[in-house]
């Protein structure tokens, strides 16, 4: 068994890529995940974990590691994490939510661009032998008016990326919205925008943000409709349904996780006709450079974390102070 002699241990339970897969073999301080769900890694040696949207760090899971002290979620998601007893162990989370921005803001343009030239139907019937080109004359961006849902990193980034390609670009108003960001009123933004990009984190206020209600105010714009935040911001079963009844032009569903196939499955098995529907399994970050940065980004980040644990020469602070740090409060603390 690795450990039992007392040196802390990270246990990686995220894919970062190759980079990082090897780094992490090559470092006696790293695990692997699947390693230690073995048996073969002593959970007591264990102070850090590496995960990200994949991973149920559950309490049950929390409980496995005695000594746990911090985890590093390689993104920004907590809705796979027991947040409160993160909170009540004292658990230090550490978040990186912007290296990835970039990536995903190509994948709603591409997304965008499927729909608007309706690839996902054209591309069935290829392939089930049907060539029916004059059937699929899509819309150019520029005729788009565009309403990102979400301020963060990636919806600014979202934002930069699909200004200069459609006729406008505005973010749906916000409690949290910045004062200089181009806002557009909620109920104007349902009324009449073409495309809805949601950047929504996973939070109680916006599960099934776009649910029924919701999809009723979109129905005369029949618009795009693109969840690139998480999967439970859209009632999927009835995004669907809308979308079968005509009521959207498209529908991209990119945050589409393990556990979800069985409700994706459910949603779409109604459908008697193709649809114009993209769904992916949560590709946003899944780019070569992206998981590369953010593969050095965790493990650097792990290192001098363990060796805070290690040295124990840390300024104090109080349990619901680190459940929240971010990469850079992690940076900032590095350097003072």
């Amino acid at each position: 068994m690795t450990g039992s002699g007392g040196e802390p241990l990270v246990a990686v339970y995220a894919d970062l890529g190759p980079v990082a897969r090897k780094a992490v073999r090559a470092d006696d301080g790293f695990v692997d995940g699947a390693d230690v769900d073995g048996g073969t890694v002593d959970t007591a040696d264990v102070v850090g974990l590496v995960v990200r949207s994949e991973s149920r760090v559950d309490r049950p899971f929390i409980a496995r590691f005695p000594r746990l002290s911090f985890v590093i979620r390689a993104g920004s998601g907590t809705e796979n994490l027991d947040l409160v007893e993160l909170r009540r162990r004292g658990v230090r989370l550490v978040r990186n939510p912007v290296v990835s921005a970039e990536s995903v803001a190509e994948l709603a343009l591409a997304g965008l661009v499927s729909l608007a030239r309706r690839v996902p139907i054209a591309a069935a019937l290829l392939q089930r032998g049907e060539w029916r080109k004059s059937d699929f004359v899509g819309e150019p961006l520029p005729d788009l008016a565009v309403t990102i849902w979400g301020a963060g990193p990636v919806g600014r980034a979202v934002a930069r990326r699909l200004t200069p390609e459609c006729r406008s670009v505005h973010f749906a108003q916000w409690p949290s919205l910045p004062s200089d960001a181009p806002a557009i009123a909620v109920e104007p933004a349902l009324a009449a925008s073409d495309a809805h990009i949601l950047c929504l984190p996973s939070r109680p206020s916006t599960r099934g943000w776009f649910g029924p209600r919701r999809l009723d105010r979109v129905r005369d714009a029949r618009p795009y409709l693109l969840n690139l935040g998480r999967f439970d911001v859209v009632d999927v079963a009835a995004a669907v349904r809308r979308l079968a009844d005509d009521q959207l032009r498209g529908l991209f569903i990119d945050p589409v996780d393990a556990h979800h196939l069985p409700e994706l499955r459910a949603a779409t098995a109604v459908a008697d006709r193709d649809l114009n529907l993209l769904a992916t399994p949560h590709l946003g970050a899944q780019r070569r450079d992206v998981l590369t940065r953010l593969g050095e980004w965790a493990l650097d980040t792990a290192r001098l974390l363990v060796k805070e644990t290690r040295d124990d020469q840390a300024p104090h602070r109080s349990p619901a102070a680190h459940l929240e740090a971010t990469a850079a409060d992690w940076r900032d603390d590095a350097r003072s």
